[in-house]
């Protein structure tokens, strides 16, 4: 199978996978609010937020192993080993961190507190599970994650249904989350012991191969704390200098930002062991993979990112309710994201693979210095609206810093000309949009489609004939 097929399919892969872990949090935060109202859908996206806070503090253990087992595959099964114990003993000082501040230094009644805690359980199969994922991951195998995603994601939807219905509550629902993570957890971590099988335990406690990674892991240690604090620090911010009616806005504007960001996940997932092992073995492939990933990611991110700041008003309130009007202006704003989350992700990649990590985690403290002072500066005074305009700022900053690198020290490009077409074509789309914007919604994002895909049609279709008749 050719790369650019074996590229796609393992992006719609990883796509689902990620549309499997994330998407329950989304449906279960819109039935939330639809059914509770604003106050408990607060409530379950501080939850998730403080559940992704201490579980991703070790995602920089993830993105270490996909590089290194992508690079030499004989190492799978100490990486398996050593990476699991490792795992673990964070996992349980992060769950007990996790207690601590939650229960002891938030100021949070305990009808908020029970249900992040019992929520914030699902943090160790999560965390272990994800040392299978990653083994899985690097040897390009993205089916059986997979399953493991969808079966976890429906035992979720289905026993927190149950326990909603029988009086339950968020408490159930919390519940609901740690069952579905132990069985996507199990069937990641028995997928990667048969892959790694037959298991050598002296090599998992083999001190020196455990100093050379932990030396190594550090950095990466770094960016995982740094890019979850800067990703989740602003629904901290926002319920301790406001309330949970602000963060139940907020949580359905980054519930939207998330589900259209699951596409870049999806790519970043299968383009990265095959940058790592391209790095190794073939720069000039490495080189164009990297060109493409600017086109094709900032050729999906542009139009949806015009299209959801044209359309937020009628999009809140057909997905949520008119309680949630709140929401729409930081909708607005966060649809700026889209752009820099998208572009972020081959030069975040290109830089890992480079070994960069030490520079990368430096941006990162800019990145996230900035929206934390942000947030405390705008989130008392704007709420919401001072959350999302912090985030954009920041992730422009990170993206500016990391593509005037990559661009002067490992990869010279230039993006403004590699998105030229398509940033027109997105132009005459949202020009369309705006004047047909009071019709219904999905006439209106049809038209938007269809208008941007024949633009770019145009656009290639000189490439295209040359092509065939080359």
């Amino acid at each position: 199978m050719n790369t650019p097929t074996n590229l796609l399919r393992n992006s719609i892969l990883a796509f689902f996978t990620s549309v499997g872990i994330k998407a329950v949090n989304a449906v279960a935060f819109i039935l939330i609010a639809r059914l509770a109202g604003v106050q408990p859908a607060g409530i379950f996206s501080l939850g998730t937020t403080y559940l992704v806070i201490f579980t991703a503090t070790t995602w920089g253990l993830d993105e270490l192993m996909i590089r290194q087992v992508a690079r030499d595959r004989s190492t799978s099964s100490q990486y398996f080993g050593t990476f699991l114990l490792l795992r673990a003993l964070l996992t349980g000082a992060a769950y007990l961190l996790m207690v601590l501040f939650v229960g002891k230094l938030m100021p949070y009644p305990l009808t908020t507190i029970r249900p992040i805690l019992i929520l914030g359980l699902s943090i160790i199969p999560d965390s272990l599970g994800s040392v299978g994922q990653s083994l899985l991951n690097a040897h390009e195998r993205f089916g059986l994650p997979l399953v493991a995603g969808i079966a976890g994601s429906l035992v979720k939807l289905a026993v927190g249904a149950w326990a909603a219905v029988n009086g339950g509550g968020l408490e159930g629902v919390g519940w609901a989350w740690v069952v579905g993570s132990c069985l996507a957890a199990a069937i990641n971590l028995a997928a990667a012991g048969r892959l790694t099988w037959p298991w050598r335990l002296r090599l998992w406690l083999d001190w020196p191969f455990w100093t050379y990674n932990l030396n190594l892991a550090l950095p990466f240690l770094g960016m995982g704390f740094l890019l979850t604090v800067e990703y989740q620090a602003d629904v901290v911010i926002l319920s301790a200098v406001r309330n949970e009616v602000e963060v139940g806005w907020y949580g359905a504007v980054t519930t939207i930002i998330f589900a259209l960001n699951l596409l870049a996940q999806g790519y970043r997932a299968a383009v990265y062991p095959l940058m790592a092992r391209y790095r190794q073995t073939d720069p000039g492939k490495l080189a164009r993979l990297y060109e493409r990933s600017l086109f094709y990611l900032g050729a999906l991110a542009l139009p949806m990112a015009a299209g959801l700041a044209l359309l937020s008003s009628e999009i809140i309130v057909l997905i949520f309710k008119p309680a949630f009007s709140g929401a729409i202006v930081p909708l607005q704003i966060m649809s700026c994201l889209l752009v820099f989350n998208y572009l972020n992700v081959p030069n975040s990649r290109l830089m890992l693979v480079s070994d960069q990590q030490k520079r990368l985690t430096l941006f990162l403290v800019g990145s996230m210095g900035t929206n934390i002072l942000l947030n405390l500066w705008l989130d008392p005074r704007l709420g919401a609206v001072g959350a999302s305009a912090a985030r954009v700022c920041s992730s422009m900053l990170f993206f500016l810093m990391n593509d005037l690198y990559v661009n002067r020290r490992l990869m010279p490009h230039k993006v403004l000309k590699t998105l030229a077409r398509p940033a027109l074509a997105t132009a005459v789309m949202a020009l369309a949009v705006w004047q047909v914007r009071g019709a219904n919604l999905w006439l209106t994002i049809l038209v938007g489609i269809v208008l941007y895909s024949g633009m770019m049609f145009l656009f290639f279709l000189p490439q295209i004939r040359d092509s065939r008749r080359s």
